[in-house]
């Protein structure tokens, strides 16, 4: 069983198949293939499935089409925030107002209700996190052996990642909650990975 930060605890185990096999793949039509298994609803209460499937949903569009990953999009606004935010003459000019960081996702809902919303809020990040390092290293949790290269591209991962958690968290004058979910996704998601490192 994992623990979540908070003492949130997940009543199934991150190992277990169908979980693991959601939250682990990082193409939004395979993961939504999984979604809609028999194997995959089994597992959940009838309202925890319906969470899961919401969370989907805002990422992701509920449409035929798979839209755009909203969430993947704010590892990408947050890093270009931090960056423009720790330039020597920029960042005097770059207000944290005027950046409404989260809000376009509107998850109030999902930080604020039921502590079992904002569990699967934060897997949802966690996997956002794993698509992204995709974007550097497509190999980065293969099981074949770890290169130099793959060493390079997870020092870059790691990098990238602390801007857009805690190295943003640390310039933002007005920090959301959600942020708090996001950035300890974002140290669960290093561990994980770091851990399977030689």
């Amino acid at each position: 069983m994992v623990q979540f930060p908070d003492g949130m605890v997940m009543d199934h185990s991150f190992e277990d198949v169908q979980i693991l096999e959601y939250y682990l793949e990082h193409e939004p039509e395979k993961r939504r293939e999984i979604l809609h298994s028999s194997d995959f609803i089994e597992c959940f209460s009838d309202s925890d499935y319906q969470i899961i499937v919401d969370l989907f949903h805002k990422r992701h569009g509920n449409s035929e089409k798979i839209s755009k990953d909203k969430f993947l999009w704010n590892c990408v606004h947050l890093m270009q925030l931090y960056r423009l935010k720790t330039k020597p003459i920029i960042k005097y000019l770059v207000k944290s107002d005027e950046y409404l960081v989260f809000d376009e996702l509107v998850l109030d809902d999902f930080v604020y209700e039921e502590q079992n919303k904002k569990k699967y809020l934060f897997f949802e990040f966690v996997n956002t996190f794993l698509r992204y390092s995709k974007t550097i290293d497509n190999s980065f949790s293969s099981k074949r052996k770890v290169t130099d290269k793959h060493l390079r591209a997870y020092e870059k991962i790691e990098n990238d990642i602390f801007q857009m958690s805690d190295g943003i968290s640390e310039l933002l004058e007005n920090k959301k909650d959600v942020l708090n979910i996001w950035n300890k996704a974002a140290n669960f998601f290093l561990n994980y990975y770091k851990n399977k490192l030689p």
